[in-house]
Protein backbone atom coordinates (compact mmCIF):
# COMPACT_ATOMS: atom_id res chain seq x y z
CA UNK A 1 0.00 0.00 0.00
CA UNK A 2 2.67 2.20 0.71
CA UNK A 3 4.17 2.24 -2.56
CA UNK A 4 0.39 2.70 -4.00
CA UNK A 5 0.07 5.73 -1.83
CA UNK A 6 3.54 6.91 -2.93
CA UNK A 7 2.25 7.11 -6.50
CA UNK A 8 -1.00 9.08 -6.01
CA UNK A 9 1.25 11.39 -3.10
CA UNK A 10 3.60 11.99 -6.13
CA UNK A 11 0.75 12.98 -8.89
CA UNK A 12 -0.89 14.57 -6.65
CA UNK A 13 2.48 16.73 -5.75
CA UNK A 14 3.29 17.08 -9.15
CA UNK A 15 -0.77 18.53 -10.24
CA UNK A 16 -0.69 20.45 -7.11
CA UNK A 17 2.63 22.55 -8.19
CA UNK A 18 1.56 23.05 -11.33
CA UNK A 19 -2.18 24.24 -10.45
CA UNK A 20 -0.95 26.20 -7.45
CA UNK A 21 1.06 28.14 -9.90
CA UNK A 22 -1.88 28.37 -12.41
CA UNK A 23 -4.81 28.55 -9.86
CA UNK A 24 -2.34 31.50 -8.03
CA UNK A 25 -1.95 33.04 -11.13
CA UNK A 26 -5.88 33.09 -11.52
CA UNK A 27 -6.09 33.94 -8.29
CA UNK A 28 -4.43 37.33 -8.14
CA UNK A 29 -7.44 38.34 -10.54
CA UNK A 30 -9.46 38.73 -8.08
CA UNK A 31 -7.71 41.40 -6.01
CA UNK A 32 -7.11 43.21 -9.16
CA UNK A 33 -10.51 43.12 -10.41
CA UNK A 34 -11.80 44.64 -7.23
CA UNK A 35 -9.64 48.06 -7.65
CA UNK A 36 -10.53 48.22 -11.19
CA UNK A 37 -14.08 46.88 -12.20
CA UNK A 38 -17.50 48.07 -10.06
CA UNK A 39 -19.27 45.65 -7.98
CA UNK A 40 -22.24 45.17 -10.33
CA UNK A 41 -19.41 44.75 -13.45
CA UNK A 42 -17.64 42.16 -11.25
CA UNK A 43 -21.36 40.48 -10.95
CA UNK A 44 -22.01 40.69 -14.19
CA UNK A 45 -18.33 38.52 -15.01
CA UNK A 46 -19.31 36.25 -12.21
CA UNK A 47 -22.59 35.37 -13.98
CA UNK A 48 -21.20 34.86 -17.45
CA UNK A 49 -18.18 32.51 -16.10
CA UNK A 50 -20.64 30.53 -14.16
CA UNK A 51 -22.68 30.04 -17.35
CA UNK A 52 -19.64 29.16 -19.63
CA UNK A 53 -18.72 26.15 -16.74
CA UNK A 54 -22.60 25.10 -16.87
CA UNK A 55 -22.29 24.17 -20.39
CA UNK A 56 -18.48 23.29 -20.65
CA UNK A 57 -20.44 20.29 -18.85
CA UNK A 58 -22.74 20.08 -21.85
CA UNK A 59 -20.19 20.70 -24.78
CA UNK A 60 -18.02 17.54 -23.32
CA UNK A 61 -21.32 15.28 -24.01
CA UNK A 62 -19.66 12.89 -20.57
CA UNK A 63 -16.62 12.00 -23.11
CA UNK A 64 -14.15 12.95 -20.42
CA UNK A 65 -14.91 10.97 -17.56
CA UNK A 66 -15.96 8.22 -20.26
CA UNK A 67 -12.56 8.04 -22.07
CA UNK A 68 -11.23 7.69 -18.10
CA UNK A 69 -13.17 4.42 -17.79
CA UNK A 70 -12.48 2.85 -21.27
CA UNK A 71 -9.27 4.15 -21.36
CA UNK A 72 -8.40 2.57 -17.81
CA UNK A 73 -10.23 -1.14 -19.42
CA UNK A 74 -7.91 -1.07 -22.53
CA UNK A 75 -5.50 -3.82 -23.09
CA UNK A 76 -3.56 -2.60 -25.88
CA UNK A 77 -2.17 0.24 -27.76
CA UNK A 78 -4.83 0.11 -30.43
CA UNK A 79 -7.84 0.27 -28.03
CA UNK A 80 -6.15 3.13 -26.41
CA UNK A 81 -6.27 5.10 -29.44
CA UNK A 82 -9.66 3.85 -30.86
CA UNK A 83 -10.90 5.17 -26.89
CA UNK A 84 -8.83 8.59 -27.51
CA UNK A 85 -10.74 8.91 -30.90
CA UNK A 86 -13.86 8.29 -30.38
CA UNK A 87 -14.04 10.37 -27.04
CA UNK A 88 -12.49 12.66 -29.37
CA UNK A 89 -14.98 12.98 -32.17
CA UNK A 90 -17.95 13.18 -30.05
CA UNK A 91 -16.90 15.88 -28.10
CA UNK A 92 -15.54 18.50 -30.69
CA UNK A 93 -18.91 17.85 -32.86
CA UNK A 94 -21.19 18.86 -29.75
CA UNK A 95 -18.47 21.46 -28.67
CA UNK A 96 -17.86 23.24 -32.09
CA UNK A 97 -21.84 23.30 -32.30
CA UNK A 98 -22.99 24.61 -29.25
CA UNK A 99 -20.16 27.42 -29.39
CA UNK A 100 -21.41 28.50 -33.43
CA UNK A 101 -25.32 28.68 -31.83
CA UNK A 102 -24.08 30.89 -28.81
CA UNK A 103 -22.60 32.98 -31.07
CA UNK A 104 -25.61 33.11 -33.73
CA UNK A 105 -27.77 33.58 -31.20
CA UNK A 106 -26.47 35.39 -28.16
CA UNK A 107 -29.88 36.57 -27.35
CA UNK A 108 -31.46 33.46 -26.94
CA UNK A 109 -28.71 31.68 -24.41
CA UNK A 110 -29.51 35.38 -22.56
CA UNK A 111 -33.01 34.67 -22.56
CA UNK A 112 -32.47 31.11 -21.66
CA UNK A 113 -29.73 31.60 -18.59
CA UNK A 114 -32.01 34.43 -17.12
CA UNK A 115 -29.13 36.59 -17.00
CA UNK A 116 -31.02 39.55 -18.48
CA UNK A 117 -27.94 41.57 -20.12
CA UNK A 118 -29.01 44.57 -21.56
CA UNK A 119 -28.23 45.24 -25.63
CA UNK A 120 -24.49 46.49 -24.98
CA UNK A 121 -23.33 43.22 -23.23
CA UNK A 122 -24.81 40.78 -25.88
CA UNK A 123 -21.00 40.94 -27.39
CA UNK A 124 -19.81 39.15 -24.54
CA UNK A 125 -22.18 36.50 -24.56
CA UNK A 126 -20.68 35.81 -27.89
CA UNK A 127 -17.43 35.61 -26.76
CA UNK A 128 -18.27 33.71 -23.73
CA UNK A 129 -19.17 30.83 -26.52
CA UNK A 130 -15.80 31.23 -28.06
CA UNK A 131 -14.33 30.55 -24.39
CA UNK A 132 -16.50 27.88 -23.62
CA UNK A 133 -16.04 25.78 -27.10
CA UNK A 134 -12.00 25.95 -27.08
CA UNK A 135 -11.64 24.93 -23.51
CA UNK A 136 -14.42 22.04 -24.33
CA UNK A 137 -12.53 20.95 -27.25
CA UNK A 138 -9.20 20.84 -25.05
CA UNK A 139 -10.91 18.45 -22.20
CA UNK A 140 -9.97 14.78 -23.96
CA UNK A 141 -6.06 15.88 -25.05
CA UNK A 142 -5.78 16.94 -21.55
CA UNK A 143 -7.61 13.68 -20.43
CA UNK A 144 -5.06 11.58 -22.01
CA UNK A 145 -1.98 13.16 -20.39
CA UNK A 146 -3.66 12.58 -16.94
CA UNK A 147 -4.26 8.64 -18.26
CA UNK A 148 -0.54 8.45 -19.15
CA UNK A 149 0.51 10.45 -16.12
CA UNK A 150 2.29 13.15 -17.73
CA UNK A 151 1.19 15.71 -15.41
CA UNK A 152 4.49 17.82 -15.93
CA UNK A 153 3.17 18.64 -19.76
CA UNK A 154 -0.59 19.15 -18.45
CA UNK A 155 0.78 21.72 -16.39
CA UNK A 156 2.79 23.34 -18.77
CA UNK A 157 0.16 23.50 -20.60
CA UNK A 158 -2.47 25.07 -17.77
CA UNK A 159 0.04 27.70 -16.61
CA UNK A 160 1.44 29.13 -20.34
CA UNK A 161 -2.43 29.45 -21.14
CA UNK A 162 -3.45 31.88 -17.75
CA UNK A 163 -0.13 33.53 -18.17
CA UNK A 164 -1.64 34.55 -21.03
CA UNK A 165 -4.70 35.50 -19.45
CA UNK A 166 -3.43 37.33 -16.76
CA UNK A 167 -0.43 39.36 -19.00
CA UNK A 168 -3.60 40.44 -21.20
CA UNK A 169 -5.63 41.27 -18.18
CA UNK A 170 -3.15 43.61 -16.92
CA UNK A 171 -2.59 45.65 -20.44
CA UNK A 172 -6.32 45.57 -21.12
CA UNK A 173 -8.16 46.10 -17.88
CA UNK A 174 -5.73 47.73 -16.12
CA UNK A 175 -3.18 50.35 -18.44
CA UNK A 176 -6.41 50.18 -20.75
CA UNK A 177 -9.08 49.96 -19.24
CA UNK A 178 -11.55 48.11 -21.33
CA UNK A 179 -12.91 46.45 -17.66
CA UNK A 180 -15.56 43.49 -19.03
CA UNK A 181 -14.46 43.23 -22.95
CA UNK A 182 -10.96 43.13 -21.68
CA UNK A 183 -11.52 40.41 -19.16
CA UNK A 184 -13.35 38.58 -22.06
CA UNK A 185 -10.37 39.24 -24.91
CA UNK A 186 -8.13 37.89 -22.46
CA UNK A 187 -10.24 34.76 -21.97
CA UNK A 188 -10.38 33.97 -25.30
CA UNK A 189 -6.87 34.37 -25.80
CA UNK A 190 -6.10 32.15 -22.88
CA UNK A 191 -8.82 29.47 -24.57
CA UNK A 192 -6.73 29.43 -27.88
CA UNK A 193 -3.43 29.18 -26.16
CA UNK A 194 -4.31 26.02 -24.15
CA UNK A 195 -5.90 24.57 -27.18
CA UNK A 196 -3.22 25.09 -29.65
CA UNK A 197 -0.74 23.66 -27.09
CA UNK A 198 -3.13 20.55 -27.08
CA UNK A 199 -2.93 19.52 -30.80
CA UNK A 200 0.51 18.18 -30.94
CA UNK A 201 -0.55 15.58 -28.39
CA UNK A 202 -3.63 14.76 -30.47
CA UNK A 203 -1.35 14.16 -33.46
CA UNK A 204 0.57 11.65 -31.68
CA UNK A 205 -2.26 9.41 -31.17
CA UNK A 206 -2.77 8.80 -34.94
CA UNK A 207 -3.38 6.67 -36.45
CA UNK A 208 -6.83 7.70 -36.70
CA UNK A 209 -9.55 5.00 -34.95
CA UNK A 210 -13.09 4.68 -35.19
CA UNK A 211 -15.42 2.40 -33.29
CA UNK A 212 -19.18 2.66 -33.50
CA UNK A 213 -19.52 -0.06 -30.93
CA UNK A 214 -17.13 1.29 -28.40
CA UNK A 215 -18.44 4.97 -29.33
CA UNK A 216 -22.23 3.36 -28.14
CA UNK A 217 -21.07 2.03 -25.46
CA UNK A 218 -19.06 5.31 -24.23
CA UNK A 219 -21.92 7.53 -25.01
CA UNK A 220 -24.21 5.05 -22.90
CA UNK A 221 -21.33 5.59 -20.22
CA UNK A 222 -21.40 9.24 -20.78
CA UNK A 223 -24.40 10.65 -21.05
CA UNK A 224 -25.39 10.37 -17.15
CA UNK A 225 -22.37 11.99 -15.85
CA UNK A 226 -24.08 15.47 -18.23
CA UNK A 227 -26.78 15.31 -15.81
CA UNK A 228 -24.46 15.06 -12.82
CA UNK A 229 -22.18 17.55 -14.10
CA UNK A 230 -24.78 20.06 -15.19
CA UNK A 231 -26.36 19.55 -11.70
CA UNK A 232 -22.59 19.94 -10.14
CA UNK A 233 -22.37 23.26 -11.80
CA UNK A 234 -25.98 24.38 -10.42
CA UNK A 235 -24.65 23.95 -7.19
CA UNK A 236 -22.56 26.90 -8.21
CA UNK A 237 -25.31 29.09 -10.60
CA UNK A 238 -27.73 28.88 -7.81
CA UNK A 239 -26.57 30.34 -4.92
CA UNK A 240 -24.88 33.21 -6.99
CA UNK A 241 -28.30 33.41 -9.28
CA UNK A 242 -30.30 33.79 -5.96
CA UNK A 243 -28.07 36.43 -4.19
CA UNK A 244 -28.26 38.35 -7.15
CA UNK A 245 -31.83 37.96 -7.66
CA UNK A 246 -32.44 38.81 -3.97
CA UNK A 247 -29.65 41.23 -2.93
CA UNK A 248 -28.84 42.84 -6.72
CA UNK A 249 -25.23 42.49 -8.48
CA UNK A 250 -23.34 44.39 -5.95
CA UNK A 251 -23.99 42.17 -3.04
CA UNK A 252 -23.28 39.20 -5.84
CA UNK A 253 -19.73 40.84 -6.81
CA UNK A 254 -19.53 40.75 -2.90
CA UNK A 255 -20.03 37.29 -2.77
CA UNK A 256 -18.03 36.19 -5.39
CA UNK A 257 -15.00 38.27 -4.41
CA UNK A 258 -14.95 36.53 -0.89
CA UNK A 259 -15.86 33.01 -2.03
CA UNK A 260 -13.00 32.84 -4.11
CA UNK A 261 -10.62 33.35 -0.98
CA UNK A 262 -11.25 29.69 -0.90
CA UNK A 263 -9.58 29.34 -3.59
CA UNK A 264 -6.66 27.01 -1.38
CA UNK A 265 -9.16 24.79 -0.17
CA UNK A 266 -10.43 24.77 -4.14
CA UNK A 267 -6.99 24.36 -5.50
CA UNK A 268 -6.75 20.85 -2.76
CA UNK A 269 -9.82 19.22 -4.15
CA UNK A 270 -9.06 19.58 -7.60
CA UNK A 271 -5.57 18.52 -7.48
CA UNK A 272 -6.82 15.21 -5.37
CA UNK A 273 -9.37 14.86 -8.26
CA UNK A 274 -6.89 15.23 -10.75
CA UNK A 275 -4.85 12.40 -9.62
CA UNK A 276 -7.26 10.38 -7.81
CA UNK A 277 -9.92 9.97 -10.73
CA UNK A 278 -7.14 7.90 -13.39
CA UNK A 279 -5.89 6.50 -9.92
CA UNK A 280 -8.55 4.46 -8.80
CA UNK A 281 -9.41 3.12 -12.33
CA UNK A 282 -5.68 1.90 -12.54
CA UNK A 283 -5.91 0.12 -8.69
CA UNK A 284 -9.17 -1.00 -9.15
CA UNK A 285 -8.14 -4.55 -10.02
CA UNK A 286 -5.44 -5.08 -7.21
CA UNK A 287 -6.34 -6.57 -4.06
CA UNK A 288 -5.91 -4.35 -1.65
CA UNK A 289 -8.25 -1.66 -3.59
CA UNK A 290 -10.29 -0.74 -0.99
CA UNK A 291 -8.57 -1.04 2.17
CA UNK A 292 -6.29 1.67 0.06
CA UNK A 293 -8.89 3.95 -0.58
CA UNK A 294 -10.01 4.28 2.63
CA UNK A 295 -6.54 5.04 3.82
CA UNK A 296 -6.61 7.74 0.84
CA UNK A 297 -9.98 9.11 2.61
CA UNK A 298 -8.94 9.74 5.69
CA UNK A 299 -5.59 11.48 4.62
CA UNK A 300 -7.41 13.62 2.47
CA UNK A 301 -9.47 14.55 5.34
CA UNK A 302 -6.10 15.48 7.73
CA UNK A 303 -4.78 17.36 5.00
CA UNK A 304 -8.16 19.41 4.23
CA UNK A 305 -8.78 19.59 8.25
CA UNK A 306 -5.36 21.50 8.37
CA UNK A 307 -6.11 23.78 5.41
CA UNK A 308 -9.71 24.99 6.60
CA UNK A 309 -7.67 25.67 10.07
CA UNK A 310 -4.86 27.66 8.69
CA UNK A 311 -6.81 29.99 6.41
CA UNK A 312 -10.13 30.00 8.62
CA UNK A 313 -7.88 31.66 11.65
CA UNK A 314 -5.83 34.07 9.07
CA UNK A 315 -7.65 35.12 6.33
CA UNK A 316 -8.58 38.76 7.70
CA UNK A 317 -4.51 39.20 7.55
CA UNK A 318 -4.32 37.86 4.11
CA UNK A 319 -7.21 40.04 3.08
CA UNK A 320 -5.59 43.55 4.58
CA UNK A 321 -1.80 42.58 3.76
CA UNK A 322 -0.50 45.87 2.32
CA UNK A 323 0.77 45.81 -1.10
CA UNK A 324 3.82 46.92 -1.38
CA UNK A 325 4.63 51.19 -3.03
CA UNK A 326 0.67 51.15 -3.20
CA UNK A 327 -0.72 52.06 -0.46
CA UNK A 328 -3.51 49.29 -1.52
CA UNK A 329 -4.02 46.17 0.60
CA UNK A 330 -4.21 43.02 -0.91
CA UNK A 331 -8.16 42.75 -0.72
CA UNK A 332 -9.90 45.95 -1.49
CA UNK A 333 -11.83 47.20 2.57
CA UNK A 334 -14.66 47.59 0.28
CA UNK A 335 -14.66 44.02 0.04
CA UNK A 336 -13.82 43.13 3.26
CA UNK A 337 -17.28 42.79 5.16
CA UNK A 338 -17.83 39.58 2.99
CA UNK A 339 -15.14 37.95 4.57
CA UNK A 340 -16.74 35.77 7.00
CA UNK A 341 -17.82 33.60 4.36
CA UNK A 342 -14.68 32.25 3.41
CA UNK A 343 -14.50 28.95 6.37
CA UNK A 344 -17.66 28.06 5.20
CA UNK A 345 -16.65 27.90 1.61
CA UNK A 346 -13.66 26.35 2.75
CA UNK A 347 -15.91 23.68 4.77
CA UNK A 348 -18.28 22.99 1.48
CA UNK A 349 -15.27 22.25 -0.26
CA UNK A 350 -13.84 19.81 2.13
CA UNK A 351 -17.38 18.44 1.96
CA UNK A 352 -17.31 18.49 -1.91
CA UNK A 353 -13.72 16.27 -1.66
CA UNK A 354 -15.95 13.40 0.09
CA UNK A 355 -17.89 13.19 -2.38
CA UNK A 356 -15.01 12.93 -5.09
CA UNK A 357 -13.87 10.13 -2.75
CA UNK A 358 -16.74 8.46 -2.84
CA UNK A 359 -17.36 8.37 -6.39
CA UNK A 360 -14.63 5.58 -7.32
CA UNK A 361 -17.36 3.10 -6.56
CA UNK A 362 -19.63 4.67 -9.09
CA UNK A 363 -17.60 4.38 -12.03
CA UNK A 364 -15.74 1.13 -10.90
CA UNK A 365 -19.22 -0.52 -10.67
CA UNK A 366 -20.15 1.72 -13.82
CA UNK A 367 -23.33 3.04 -11.77
CA UNK A 368 -22.95 6.82 -12.95
CA UNK A 369 -26.67 6.78 -13.71
CA UNK A 370 -26.83 7.26 -9.63
CA UNK A 371 -25.29 10.44 -10.16
CA UNK A 372 -27.85 12.40 -11.73
CA UNK A 373 -30.38 12.06 -9.03
CA UNK A 374 -27.72 12.38 -6.15
CA UNK A 375 -26.12 15.94 -7.37
CA UNK A 376 -30.17 16.98 -8.48
CA UNK A 377 -31.14 16.16 -5.03
CA UNK A 378 -28.12 18.66 -3.85
CA UNK A 379 -28.89 21.55 -6.08
CA UNK A 380 -32.62 21.22 -5.12
CA UNK A 381 -31.58 21.37 -1.42
CA UNK A 382 -29.36 24.39 -1.91
CA UNK A 383 -31.97 26.18 -3.91
CA UNK A 384 -34.61 25.86 -0.79
CA UNK A 385 -32.00 26.99 1.43
CA UNK A 386 -30.53 29.68 -0.24
CA UNK A 387 -34.32 31.07 -0.87
CA UNK A 388 -34.70 30.73 2.81
CA UNK A 389 -31.27 32.01 4.35
CA UNK A 390 -30.40 35.00 1.76
CA UNK A 391 -33.33 37.03 2.66
CA UNK A 392 -32.72 36.40 6.34
CA UNK A 393 -28.89 36.27 6.80
CA UNK A 394 -27.47 37.72 3.34
CA UNK A 395 -24.87 36.30 1.38
CA UNK A 396 -23.69 33.75 4.71
CA UNK A 397 -26.59 32.42 3.60
CA UNK A 398 -25.56 31.35 0.04
CA UNK A 399 -22.10 29.94 1.26
CA UNK A 400 -24.11 27.87 4.65
CA UNK A 401 -26.50 26.35 1.59
CA UNK A 402 -23.52 25.48 -0.24
CA UNK A 403 -21.96 23.57 2.66
CA UNK A 404 -25.48 21.61 3.57
CA UNK A 405 -25.32 20.44 -0.46
CA UNK A 406 -22.39 18.96 -0.64
CA UNK A 407 -22.50 17.31 2.58
CA UNK A 408 -26.08 15.84 1.88
CA UNK A 409 -24.61 14.98 -1.38
CA UNK A 410 -21.78 13.12 -0.01
CA UNK A 411 -23.92 11.06 2.30
CA UNK A 412 -25.74 9.99 -0.07
CA UNK A 413 -23.82 8.67 -2.55
CA UNK A 414 -21.86 6.87 0.24
CA UNK A 415 -24.92 5.07 1.50
CA UNK A 416 -25.81 4.26 -1.87
CA UNK A 417 -22.74 2.57 -3.49
CA UNK A 418 -21.53 1.02 -0.38
CA UNK A 419 -24.35 -1.45 -1.38
CA UNK A 420 -22.60 -2.37 -4.81
CA UNK A 421 -18.79 -1.38 -3.78
CA UNK A 422 -18.42 -1.19 0.20
CA UNK A 423 -15.34 0.37 1.08
CA UNK A 424 -13.88 0.06 4.72
CA UNK A 425 -13.72 3.74 5.81
CA UNK A 426 -11.58 4.85 8.84
CA UNK A 427 -14.87 6.51 10.37
CA UNK A 428 -13.05 6.56 13.66
CA UNK A 429 -10.14 8.72 12.98
CA UNK A 430 -11.98 10.78 10.32
CA UNK A 431 -14.21 11.85 13.30
CA UNK A 432 -11.22 12.79 15.37
CA UNK A 433 -10.08 14.71 12.74
CA UNK A 434 -13.49 16.74 12.26
CA UNK A 435 -14.06 17.31 16.32
CA UNK A 436 -10.30 18.46 16.35
CA UNK A 437 -11.72 20.59 13.34
CA UNK A 438 -14.73 22.10 14.67
CA UNK A 439 -13.25 23.21 18.27
CA UNK A 440 -10.66 25.02 17.28
CA UNK A 441 -12.54 26.50 14.84
CA UNK A 442 -14.98 27.08 17.82
CA UNK A 443 -12.22 28.40 20.17
CA UNK A 444 -11.36 30.69 17.62
CA UNK A 445 -14.54 32.69 17.80
CA UNK A 446 -15.07 32.52 21.38
CA UNK A 447 -11.21 33.92 21.77
CA UNK A 448 -10.45 36.18 19.03
CA UNK A 449 -12.19 38.93 17.32
CA UNK A 450 -12.11 38.21 13.50
CA UNK A 451 -11.52 42.13 12.54
CA UNK A 452 -8.32 41.80 15.29
CA UNK A 453 -5.31 41.97 13.30
CA UNK A 454 -2.66 42.40 16.51
CA UNK A 455 0.45 40.71 16.97
CA UNK A 456 -1.12 39.33 20.04
CA UNK A 457 -4.54 37.83 18.55
CA UNK A 458 -2.05 36.43 15.40
CA UNK A 459 -0.19 34.49 18.81
CA UNK A 460 -3.33 33.12 20.04
CA UNK A 461 -4.26 32.01 16.35
CA UNK A 462 -0.90 30.19 16.11
CA UNK A 463 -1.46 28.52 19.70
CA UNK A 464 -4.77 27.47 18.18
CA UNK A 465 -3.31 26.06 14.79
CA UNK A 466 -0.61 24.11 17.17
CA UNK A 467 -2.76 22.15 19.19
CA UNK A 468 -4.22 20.58 16.05
CA UNK A 469 -1.52 18.06 14.98
CA UNK A 470 -1.52 18.05 19.29
CA UNK A 471 -5.11 16.85 19.68
CA UNK A 472 -4.32 13.85 17.04
CA UNK A 473 -1.49 12.34 19.08
CA UNK A 474 -3.04 12.83 22.38
CA UNK A 475 -6.22 11.02 21.01
CA UNK A 476 -4.77 7.84 19.25
CA UNK A 477 -5.18 9.30 16.07
CA UNK A 478 -1.92 7.73 14.31
CA UNK A 479 -1.35 4.34 13.83
CA UNK A 480 1.92 2.87 15.37
CA UNK A 481 3.19 2.24 11.06
CA UNK A 482 2.55 5.25 10.91
CA UNK A 483 4.26 6.92 14.17
CA UNK A 484 7.51 4.64 12.93
CA UNK A 485 7.40 6.65 9.42
CA UNK A 486 7.11 9.86 11.26
CA UNK A 487 9.99 8.72 13.37
CA UNK A 488 12.43 7.49 10.29
CA UNK A 489 11.51 10.99 8.42
CA UNK A 490 12.22 13.18 11.18
CA UNK A 491 15.37 11.12 12.16
CA UNK A 492 16.05 11.54 8.17
CA UNK A 493 15.64 15.68 8.34
CA UNK A 494 17.80 15.81 11.14
CA UNK A 495 20.48 14.08 9.19
CA UNK A 496 20.37 16.47 6.40
CA UNK A 497 20.30 19.22 8.77
CA UNK A 498 23.14 18.44 10.60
Amino acid sequence: MRQQLRQLSGDTAVYGLTTIIQRFLSFLLTPFYTHFLRLDELGIQTDLFVIIAFLLILANAGMESAYFRFDAAATNEAERRSTFWNALGVNWSVAGSLGVLFILFPEVFNQITFMNLSEEYLYLVRMAGVIMALDSMSMIPLGLLRMRRRAFKFGVVKIASIVVNVILNVILVGFLDMKLEGIFIAGIAQSVTQFVLTLPFVSLMRPIRFNADLRRMMVKFGLPTIGSGLSMIALQLVDRTIIRSTLGHEALGLYQANYRLGIVMIVFVSVFEFAWRPFFLQQANKENARQLYARVFTYYNLIAGAILLLFSFFIPNIAAFPIPFTGATFIKDVYWPGLGIVPIVLMAYLFNGWYTNFIAGVYIEKKTASLLWITLTGAVIEAVLCFILVPTIGIAGGAWSTVSAYLIMAVVLYLYIRRYYPIPYEWGRVALILLGVLGLLAANMLLVDSTDLSFQSGMVRLLLLAAFPLWLVITGFFTRAERTEMARLFKMLRRRGA
